[in-house]
């Protein structure tokens, strides 16, 4: 065994020796430097104009990294979370192997089952990139720009890119993780940005896997334990979490030792953020029934005072809730995780601009039809025959008012034709079959308008000297709560939560109907 290892390190000595020196490699390019104190980065970079050049950290031969990346130009859900990967390098001569290691099928039982597991569910390249250099820390020197735009964008479902005409955007390179962001024309000239982040794996940060329970439904990382002879056990599930601790353990109440921070993006409209902030702030709630105090933070990036400015939303180290221009309504809480223990460490919240206009066609324009639901026929004909205490009339706007009563002065004439009786949609009584969509928002849009009903009770939603305060037309008692909920539903899910399928069958509608319930 000494022996071969001799071998293969004479090979690689010999193999060393014939690359060129890394003065020659390197010339004219200079080293970016990102860190104030001088502290060693994950990754030595060198950059001339869009050229880069990447020493592996010392090391690497015994390190996993994770490869992420997101677009974030030049596409509808610019900033939404994209694919990552588990990779470790390997080398063979001048060429290092860029592996990601089989991690459906593990073994934790007995030495014997790991040699089988390992023998017969093999690791795989993804690919190859060639060796420049032996770079100033006697590591290995690779071309970095086209590692990730040629090789590991394909390698991540991101192909079709021109990446000779690719733009270095952003180089950084810090101790935990670097990263490194292109613009460059896809397959059809349109300019795209994408953002890569390579991270060092959290290790011996008293993290522990926590394994899932059926009855609290959280997102997963599994496998299958072919050390485990259980049929039933074989199958190992952690649950995706943060790794958040007291930081006594002794005290009833503390605070943590690292609290989870959120950053609410500078896109988003100055007078949503406190609303948005208030949506994160709820789970402080949950966690201080476990003994947390103040679980979660939450700062605001700025541009005008600059205020977090030197933090990309991109950069897996930071997690952000950011907001897109798009005309789509649309919520979606992604997290990154370790793929080997579940740890979550990193989530970004995208938001958009449709919500805004859904809130408006809610409040004015569903919420009359959503009253309608439910009412008895004796009801409707009293509220057709007094039309001015119609609760339709009252939760929409003052310009549909006069339109809704001539609709129902001509919806009860012809109350009796045939057509009508046909299709009850026409009458408006009917309410919707479709029953598999999340209309949580929805439901709640609902319930805020019927509030509306009662007057001066809405002076338990506003703020103090909010009453009559309009976000785009809207009442802000109506869409900033909305906006808070809708937010601290996407950062549950970024705490690693699934929806909550089970409880729409908690109750019997039985029981839902009952006097009781």
């Amino acid at each position: 065994m000494h022996r071969i290892v001799a071998l293969a390190l004479a090979a690689a000595s010999l193999a060393t020796a014939d690359l060129p020196k890394f003065d020659q490699v390197s010339n004219g390019f200079k080293e970016v430097v990102s860190t104030a104190d001088g502290s060693r980065p994950l990754y030595r970079i060198w950059k001339k104009d869009n050229d880069l050049l990447a020493e592996l950290p010392r090391g690497w031969e015994r390190q996993q990294h994770i490869i992420a990346a997101t677009q974030n130009r030049g596409t509808i859900f610019a900033g939404l979370q994209g694919p990552e990967v588990l990779v470790y390098w390997k080398r063979n001569g001048n060429r290092l192997m860029v592996m990601t290691p089989e991690l459906g099928t593990r073994s934790n039982g007995e030495q014997e089952s790991k040699d089988s597991v390992r023998r017969i569910f093999t690791d795989t390249m993804l690919f190859d990139v060639p060796i420049l250099a032996m770079g100033p820390s006697g590591q290995p020197v690779v071309d970095l720009d086209s590692l990730l735009l040629r090789s590991a964008a394909g390698g991540l479902g991101l192909g079709g890119l021109n990446a000779g005409l690719a733009e270095v955007v952003t180089a950084k390179t810090f101790p935990q993780n670097t990263v490194v962001s292109f613009d460059v024309p896809n397959r059809g000239g349109q300019i795209v940005g994408l953002y890569f982040s390579i991270v060092d794996l959290p290790r011996n940060n008293g993290y522990k896997p926590r394994e899932a329970d059926n009855r609290i439904g959280y997102f997963m990382t599994s496998y299958r334990d072919l050390g485990d002879y259980n049929q039933k056990t074989k199958w190992k599930r952690y649950i995706h979490r943060w790794n958040l601790q007291k930081r006594d353990p002794s005290l009833k109440m503390s605070p943590p030792k690292e609290p989870i921070i959120y950053y609410i993006e500078h896109t988003v409209p100055v007078r949503y953020r406190r609303w948005l902030r208030q949506g994160v702030l709820y789970w402080n709630n949950a966690f201080a029934e476990v003994g947390i105090d103040n679980a979660i933070e939450v700062y605001f990036q700025d541009k005008q005072t600059g205020a977090h400015m030197d933090k990309d939303p991109e950069d897996v180290r930071y997690s952000f809730i950011r907001w897109l221009n798009n005309d789509v309504s649309t919520a979606i809480g992604p997290s990154r995780a370790n793929p080997l223990t579940g740890e979550i460490f990193d989530a970004d919240i995208v938001l958009t601009d449709g919500w805004i206009r859904a809130y408006w066609g809610w409040y004015y324009e569903d919420s009359p039809d959503i009253v309608a639901e439910g009412m008895s026929p004796d009801l409707r004909e009293w509220y057709d025959a007094n039309p001015h205490w119609d609760p339709r009339l009252l939760v929409a706007s003052p310009a549909r008012r006069a339109e809704l009563i001539d609709a129902r002065t001509s919806v009860t004439a012809d109350a009796a034709e045939p057509a009508i009786a046909h299709n009850p949609d026409l009458y408006g009584t009917c309410s919707s079959a479709g029953c598999t969509q999340c209309m949580a928002a929805q439901g709640l849009a609902s319930h805020m308008a019927f509030a509306g009903l009662m007057g001066e009770d809405l002076a338990m939603f506003a703020p103090e000297g909010d009453d009559g305060a309009q976000l785009d037309g809207i009442p802000e008692w109506f869409v900033g709560p909305l906006f808070a909920e809708l937010v601290c539903h996407e950062v549950g899910h970024t705490l690693g939560l699934r929806h909550n399928f089970k409880a729409s069958s908690l109750y019997t509608h039985e029981q839902m109907n009952s006097e009781e319930f």
